[in-house]
């Protein structure tokens, strides 16, 4: 998988902060960047689109269980 640049939505998980509200905002660049396969919904690793995500959610979870998180994506 290309992650050069920390273009990858996990690489930029150290960069949140505590706080009351998690964005995560993508659009079609963020999917584009990269060249892991799409994966599906039960994949739980970050070899794929769809594990990353995942992971991305429950380490966020994890991390911030207090946290509302919103996800914002274009449509394109």
């Amino acid at each position: 998988m290309n992650r050069e640049n920390g273009r990858a939505f996990i690489d930029r998980l150290p960069l949140v902060l505590d706080g009351d509200i998690t964005i995560i905002f993508g659009g079609t660049n963020d999917y584009g960047h990269g060249d892991a396969p799409f994966g599906s919904f039960t994949d739980r690793t970050e070899q794929t689109f769809c594990g990353a995500v995942h992971v991305l959610c429950e380490k966020l979870i994890n991390r911030y269980p207090e946290s509302k998180i919103i996800f914002i994506t274009d449509y394109s």
